[in-house]
Formats: C-alpha cells, sequence, structure tokens
C-alpha cells in the first residue's frame, strides 16, 4: 500500500555563493498529482528537486510532508524514491538483483522482496528480463529497471530528474507514454522535472514553471497554454513558440488600435481593460500560430502578407509568413501553398494575446 503525501514548499530559497538558484518558491503539490517543474537550464528546477529530496539543503525556507517538517530531515528518512538523467546500473547484479536492492538494504523479509520485485515488473512489463545478463539489456531495458527500482521502495513521494533526456526522439515519445500510465496506475504523488515543454504538457496534472529561480506560474496544462500570465510562459509553452509582436496601443476617434508599424489591429472592444491594465501604450500582441488563419484570395479586414518559407510535416507544413518586416510562423493544415505566393491573414479574436511590454504580464 503506498503511503502518499501532499508536498508544501514555503518560501524555499537555495543560494550558491552570490548566485539565486532558486528564490522565494512557494509551491503545493497535492496527494496523487503528477506535477512537472518545467523551465530552461539554470531556472532551479532540479536544485528544487534536490531539495525536496533532501540532497540539497535550503538556505532558507521551508519543506513539508503532509504538514510534517521535514526541511532538516536525512534524505534517507523522508521516504521518497528518486529516479535520475543517468540511470545507475550495478554491471555485477543480474535484473532481479537491480531492482530488489533498496529493499534488501532495508533488510526487507525474502518473501516481500520477491512479491514487491514481482508486481513492480508486472506493472512495469518486464517479467521477461529478470534473468537476463545486464550486458545485453536495451536503453529501453535498463531506464524501465530504474523505474522498477523506485517503484519496489512503494514511498510518499517518487522524484524523477529528466529521467528520458538520454533517450532518442522515438523511444522518449514511448517511455513519456509509458511512465504517464504507470504513475496515474499507481494513483503515485509524483514530482517530475524536464525542460522539454511537450513533455510536461503531456504528461502532468499540473506544470510549475520556471525561470532565473523563480516561479512563473504554476496551473494545468491547459490553463497554461490557453492563459499565460506572461510573456516567458506564453513563449516558452507550446511548440511553434506564440508570435510575438511589438506595438503601441493608440486611439483614433471612438476606436483604438495597436499599431505594429506595418498594420494596425483594431482592438475597440479591448480598449477599457488595456488602458486599465497597461503601464504605457507599449504592449506585445501575442498570438499562435494555429489561431493565425491563412486565406489565398482577398479577405475583408485581412493582412497582406507573402509565404517566405515552407516546413512541410506530413499532412500539415509551418509556414513562415512575411508581413512587411515582421515574420510570423502560421500551422497550416493540408497545405496548398508554396514559397511566394501572396496570402491574406486574420487572427482569431478570440484568441489573442495582449503583454505589457515593461513588466510582461499578460493584459488579455
Amino acid at each position: 500500500m503506498l503511503r502518499l503525501a501532499n508536498v508544501k514548499l514555503e518560501h524555499l530559497t537555495k543560494t550558491f555563493g552570490e548566485v539565486v538558484a532558486v528564490n522565494d518558491l512557494n509551491l503545493e503539490i497535492k496527494d496523487k498529482d503528477f506535477v512537472c517543474l518545467l523551465g530552461p537550464s539554470g531556472c532551479g528546477k532540479t536544485t528544487t528537486l534536490r531539495m525536496i529530496g533532501g540532497v540539497e539543503t535550503p538556505t532558507s525556507g521551508e519543506i513539508y510532508f503532509d504538514d510534517k517538517p521535514v526541511t532538516d530531515l536525512p534524505s534517507k528518512d523522508r521516504d521518497i524514491a528518486m529516479v535520475f538523467q543517468f540511470y545507475v546500473i550495478y554491471p555485477d547484479m543480474k535484473p532481479y538483483d537491480q531492482i530488489a536492492f533498496p529493499l534488501k538494504v532495508r533488510k526487507f523479509p525474502k518473501h516481500e522482496i520477491k512479491e514487491r520485485v514481482e508486481e513492480a515488473t508486472s506493472i512495469l512489463r518486464i517479467e521477461y528480463l529478470l534473468e537476463k545478463p545486464i550486458s545485453q539489456l536495451t536503453v529501453d531495458e535498463r531506464q524501465r529497471i530504474e523505474l522498477a527500482r523506485a517503484l519496489v521502495r512503494k514511498p510518499q513521494v517518487y522524484l524523477l530528474d529528466e529521467p528520458l533526456t538520454n533517450l532518442d526522439a522515438k523511444l522518449r515519445a514511448h517511455m513519456r507514454a509509458e511512465i504517464k500510465r504507470l504513475f496515474k496506475s499507481i494513483g503515485a504523488t509524483t514530482i517530475y522535472v524536464t525542460h522539454d515543454q511537450v513533455e510536461a504538457m503531456s504528461m502532468a496534472d499540473k506544470i510549475a514553471v520556471m525561470t532565473l529561480g523563480f516561479l512563473q506560474q504554476y496551473d494545468s496544462p491547459d490553463e497554461l497554454y490557453d492563459h499565460p500570465k506572461n510573456l516567458f510562459v506564453a513563449g516558452f509553452v507550446g511548440s511553434p513558440s506564440m508570435n510575438f509582436i511589438d506595438c503601441t496601443f493608440v486611439k483614433e476617434g471612438e476606436k483604438a488600435y495597436l499599431d505594429a508599424a506595418e498594420f494596425k489591429y483594431e482592438v475597440t472592444d479591448l480598449a477599457e481593460k488595456i488602458e486599465k491594465d497597461s503601464t504605457s501604450p507599449e504592449v506585445t500582441l501575442g498570438i499562435r500560430p494555429e489561431d493565425i488563419e491563412i486565406h489565398v484570395s482577398r479577405q475583408r479586414n485581412a493582412l497582406s502578407a507573402d509565404v517566405s518559407i515552407l516546413e512541410p510535416m506530413g499532412h500539415r507544413a509551418i509556414a513562415h509568413i512575411q508581413l512587411g518586416g515582421i515574420t510570423l510562423v502560421v500551422n497550416v493544415d493540408l497545405p496548398k501553398l508554396k514559397t511566394g505566393d501572396k496570402v491574406w491573414l486574420t487572427f482569431k479574436k478570440e484568441k489573442i494575446h495582449i503583454f505589457d511590454k515593461k513588466t510582461g504580464a499578460s493584459i488579455i
């Protein structure tokens, strides 16, 4: 029976000399949630995971498991299991013994070790390799052994630090689905570190987006995608990335526009909110590649543009569209375009984002 826990971080800070790796982080991970810590290299996500695991000592702040402070507890007393980017395989042990190792160290009875190893290997569907020579194991099988070794512990919290980074693209996609299935099936509290936003978006219940040691947003994948709180989150989440266009908010009589020099985009219905929430007239218009519509004939209120590059991707393509000096990336289904074509663009009005250029905060 798994002993699961809520994990709470309060004002967690970690410094290395003058470098602030994690800055006043507050985060709550609920029992049975699968949460991803997402961000670029150096954002503080792995340092945060290591503090939760007791491998790093916080400079300040507190860590709680089910409201019990564990900040000063050594790693061995926190009832956690960790899976690392570089899996550990002992060359002289058979797969069975690799998986059973943490239980043998803790002097579990032989019959319980056998039961737990059989249960973990059954969940991962690797019963067939328990007696296989280590030298004959594939990368996939070695990664599954590492996961099985974590599963047999049945801890309060599972901590995974970029476990798929060293796999090739096809195997990474396969294991991504397997890990999601695995931890959902056992109902485990799981914290997973990754720099890959596709990995996070496809696996997590909630995602904590970090940069430069600061938490930017903590939300469900859908909420992050549809309602990013700032420019960083909007640009980091989504593939291809959101298009950003620097604009000036202007009013002409009873109408209001975002003036991007190459074009003006009417926002009369949004004018009151833009004026209220922006710190200056300088704003950034954001629009995702799938929320731009391409027309091959002139449309009312459409923007005239040219196709500069097409990246075919089977049934669709990524089109780079030149709008004067502005380049926009657009997702195109079943493309019938070619480089150099004249096209007309419209934006899905309900999908546009507007950010304060100075602060980066979302306005719309």
